[in-house]
């Protein structure tokens, strides 16, 4: 006597469906919140060296103040002081502090 069972949920949909399903949409979530942490971080890290003066951020970029003043001088960025945060630099002269801390970084 051959007995076949169906393994169905109670909405009549495969067993094999219903936990790939199950399985696709943990990955999916755990990926989002994955995602949404490196997001949050990002957000702060960029915040906290956008507030912090160019003589503070001189170990972070491995480079002395002056060379530091001098390459967004070459780039003709405009520094009043080694006391400047890198907002104040932007709002100084018009542009973004993305781009001075490209400037940085290179």
């Amino acid at each position: 006597m051959n007995r076949v069972y169906n393994f169905t949920t109670k909405f009549g949909v495969s067993m094999k469906i219903f936990y790939t399903l199950l399985v696709v949409v943990a990955l999916g979530t755990t990926f989002f919140y994955t995602t949404q942490d490196k997001r949050e971080f990002d957000k702060a890290m960029f915040s906290s060296i956008s507030n912090s003066t160019l003589t503070d951020l001189s170990p972070v970029f491995k480079q002395d103040v002056n060379s530091m003043i001098n390459k967004l001088t070459e780039k003709n960025i405009k520094v009043l002081n080694s006391e400047q945060t890198i907002i104040q630099v932007a709002l100084y002269n018009s542009i973004e502090s993305s781009k001075i801390i490209d400037i940085l970084f290179d």
